[in-house]
């Protein structure tokens, strides 16, 4: 009896240690979040530098603030950005580069604010290096910091809010 005792325990610890990391990723929990901000601007007439910056945190988020400091990967899916709630001259132009944490994501050049507004024109940053580091940098920091840098053009002055929005697949584990 006491044979067959040690030869299940045995076998069973044999089991769960080689079965382990298959065990601890049945434990993961995956889900897609979305986290958005904005960035208001205000601009007076002329040739202006634009420098405006804003911050993605996981911390603030819900749904990514549960499991902390449980996170395995994230995955930015997608990023994208676009004008709302324009006022002010409607032929104003901007020129921007969005950075994540120094690195470039995404430029605009020579758009007329307002028209982008009217047409709700969604802008995508598709650099997928880009987009690989901020997610990275995301994980390891719970937060990246955004910024717009460029110029704005106008004859009068105008204030806008750009809609920056990231989705995100997570998976994490409570273990």
């Amino acid at each position: 009896m006491k044979k067959i005792l040690f030869i299940s325990v045995l076998f069973t610890s044999f089991l769960f240690s080689s079965c382990g990391d298959d065990l601890e990723e049945l434990l993961d929990v995956k889900f897609n979040t979305t986290i958005t901000e904005e960035i208001p601007v205000t601009v007076i007439a002329g040739t202006n530098s634009l420098i405006e910056s804003t911050e993605f945190s996981l911390i603030e988020n819900t749904e990514t603030s549960k499991y902390l400091d449980k996170l395995k990967t994230i995955e930015i899916k997608k990023m994208t950005y676009k004008i709302i709630e324009f006022t002010g001259d409607s032929t104003g132009k901007i020129t921007a580069v969005l950075e994540a944490d120094g690195e470039t994501l995404h430029s605009i050049s020579d758009k007329t604010v307002n028209t982008e507004f009217v047409n709700a024109t969604v802008f995508e940053v598709t650099n997928k290096a880009a987009l690989l580091n901020a997610a990275t940098s995301l994980l390891k920091n719970k937060k990246i910091s955004l910024k717009t840098n460029g110029q704005t053009v106008s004859t009068s002055p105008m204030s806008f809010k750009i809609k920056l929005t990231l989705d995100l697949d997570v998976v994490a584990n409570p273990l």
